[in-house]
């Protein structure tokens, strides 16, 4: 490469020819900027509730709503989906009263569907009978409380056919309530000693 001596140009002639090269390379790395920003627009992803129905580029994971089961083993369910800033905006400022009512309606007829199918499984309305088996201080060994007890166990548990009592096995807790009702109806055998 040639060396190029500089000494023959006048000062302010270097400047200028430096301004404007320099005026030339911002030009064209604004314009490198607007195509990625063009190129990033045309190719955004689409949003969970508006598609691509949005102007901005961004997305971002919110939190839509949140159920929260208490209880020993209590937890917290997130409904999250990837939107864009105007529908997080929504949920966190616009979302009004009557929404809310109506989503809370919404959530207590999914929850009690839930759980009307749930607590008519028989495993689970055992488990829970086997959790409840405490009798107040004084009962423990009145055979009238106990007996008592075992009758509605058994009375509980008619609606259920004997095979659905049957696959009933390796509970937690109501494992004793298992065994009433399958002597109840029957279904064990007593061996012979």
């Amino acid at each position: 490469m040639n060396s190029l001596d500089l000494a023959q140009y006048q000062t302010d002639q270097l400047e200028k020819e430096l301004q404007k090269r320099l005026a030339e390379k911002k030009k064209i790395e604004e314009q490198q900027q607007k195509d990625i920003l063009l190129k990033n627009y045309l190719e955004r992803p689409s949003c969970a509730i508006l598609g691509r129905a949005y102007s901005s580029s961004i997305l971002a994971e919110f939190v839509l709503a949140s159920v929260t089961i208490k209880g020993n083993a209590g937890k917290r369910y997130d409904f999250k989906a990837k939107v864009c800033s105007s529908v997080s905006t929504y949920f966190s400022n616009t979302f009004g009263w009557s929404t809310e009512r109506e989503f809370e309606e919404a959530i207590k007829l999914l929850v009690n569907s839930y759980l009307a199918t749930r607590l008519n499984d028989p495993v689970v309305i055992f488990e829970l009978m086997g959790l409840s088996y405490t009798f107040e201080s004084g009962l423990q060994s009145n055979p009238i409380a106990k007996r008592d007890y075992e009758e509605a166990v058994i009375e509980r548990m008619k609606e259920f056919s004997d095979e659905e009592i049957l696959s009933c096995e390796h509970l937690s807790h109501g494992n004793q309530m298992v065994d009433l009702v399958k002597k109840s109806r029957g279904l064990i055998k007593r061996r012979k000693v």
